[in-house]
């Protein structure tokens, strides 16, 4: 994931782009929910999702290139969008969706 994260960067900062947009952190509980090609494969699994994270913001940001961790909490809904509610109980958020975000945010660059 180092490794992958480092690629991306590269990429971008050789087309002079300088936010990475990603990666993306999307509990993916359904292959259909239409999120799954954004999240970068990471899985349902939030300690998968969150060292994933982790990594691939840590060699984006090796390179000089600004990582945006994205979708926090129950954001990979596609179908009905905008006509859908996402509950979601205390307990579920400590146990699945932040730990990515906690990981994401231990991912700083340090020059």
């Amino acid at each position: 994931m180092l490794a992958r994260g480092k690629a991306l960067g590269e990429e971008f900062r050789g087309k002079g782009i300088h936010v990475f947009l990603g990666p993306a952190m999307d509990i993916m509980r359904n292959p259909k929910a239409g999120r799954g090609w954004e999240s970068g494969s990471f899985g349902p699994d939030p300690y998968l999702n969150g060292e994933g994270a982790f990594e691939t913001i840590t060699g984006v940001q090796s390179v000089g290139v600004q990582a945006c961790a994205k979708h926090l909490i129950a954001n990979n809904q596609e179908h009905w969008r905008y006509g859908l509610s996402s509950n979601v109980g205390d307990r579920t958020l400590a146990e699945i969706y932040w730990y990515p975000f906690l990981r994401s945010i231990e991912a700083r660059r340090i020059p």
